[in-house]
């Protein structure tokens, strides 16, 4: 009996094995993510994105757009500057130093104000760094090579940052990501060609085969009917009437609009500043009703209200009379 007692307590003092639904790929990715921080010129991009799927943070990253909560701790580290705001913003960019639109925000943030927790040089040789991952893994041009990305955020950074394309519209083939392009240098109309969720290698591990088939299977989804009209008809009553705004109706419907496609249902808030700018900075009645019809485009996009309350503040210089900050706070 006594041998038989310290048998089990043996057995009870046993280190337990790792839970199955564990992630297996921080300790990596981490340790890769450090040594790019430490020496940014011997960084390995391609490992790190590779990594990236098999991550705790990439289950928080539903691939869909911007990593979820990042651009407003960015924010809130921009304006209040404190020593915990700063290291929440750089954790979180820790944590998804795979993500490409990560990098390209802290840059937005950057041009707009000097930052000194914010190294630009390094940023950008990030994102360069994960686009060259990227252009590794085909040209884009047909469905045979298609560029193979984790999500719609590095299919837009490579089309904006680094080709320079105007998005006409999104759609699928095949399961893969189609997107009909002009060139804003060239005026030439293409198409490319993404398989979404697949990772520059195989996988390496039973949890990134369960974060990429969510991807594929969500991508494959086909998409519903414009509800253009509908939507523009819910935006005009709120504008005359905000007291009876259906704000969740015109949210819902906002991303079945050509609107919401024809940004691939990403558009981070620069593109609302530099639009806010450009109309401000010129001044003109064109330029402020074709500034003023964009936010009516894109009323169900939270991110066009805040440039909106920007502007009014004196974001970008001068203060439009024609915003209504009642209504932008509504």
């Amino acid at each position: 009996m006594i041998k038989f007692c310290a048998f089990l307590l043996a057995l009870l003092l046993l280190p337990l094995p790792a839970h199955a639904d564990a992630p297996t790929g921080d300790a990596s990715y981490f340790a890769a993510v450090d040594a790019a921080l430490a020496k940014p010129e011997t960084a390995d991009w391609k490992n790190i994105r590779v990594l990236y799927p098999q991550t705790s943070a990439f289950k928080d990253h539903a691939t869909d757009g911007p990593v979820k909560g990042l651009h407003a701790v960015a924010d809130k580290a921009a304006v209040e500057k404190t020593p915990e705001a700063i290291k929440a913003f750089k954790d979180l960019m820790r944590a998804h130093m795979a993500s490409i639109d990560s990098h390209l925000y802290a840059l937005h943030l950057q041009a707009a104000q000097p930052l000194d927790f914010i190294d630009a040089a390094f940023e950008k040789r990030a994102a360069s760094g994960l686009i060259q991952a990227i252009l590794a893994t085909g040209d884009g041009q047909s469905a045979a090579t298609a560029f193979h990305t984790l999500g719609i955020d590095e299919q837009i950074a490579l089309m904006r940052s680094y080709f320079n394309f105007k998005i006409i519209d999104r759609g699928q083939e095949s399961g893969l990501d189609v997107f009909n392009v002009t060139d804003e240098k060239t005026a030439q109309k293409a198409k490319v060609y993404f398989a979404s969720g697949a990772a520059a290698s195989p996988p390496a591990s039973p949890l990134e085969d369960t974060a990429l088939l969510e991807v594929r299977t969500r991508a494959a989804k086909p998409l519903p009917p414009l509800q253009d009209t509908a939507y523009l008809q819910l935006v005009d009553t709120a504008l005359a009437t905000p007291e009876k705004a259906d704000w969740k109706s015109i949210r819902d419907l906002y991303v079945n609009t050509s609107f919401f496609r024809q940004h691939a249902g990403l558009l981070p808030e620069e593109f609302f500043a530099d639009a806010a700018k450009k109309a401000i900075a010129a001044g003109t009645p064109e330029e402020m009703a074709t500034y003023k019809e964009f936010l009516r485009d894109h009323f169900g996009n939270i991110a066009s209200h805040k440039q909106a309350l920007r502007d009014m503040a004196g974001y970008a210089g001068k203060k439009p009379a024609f915003l209504d900050r009642n209504l932008e706070q509504k």
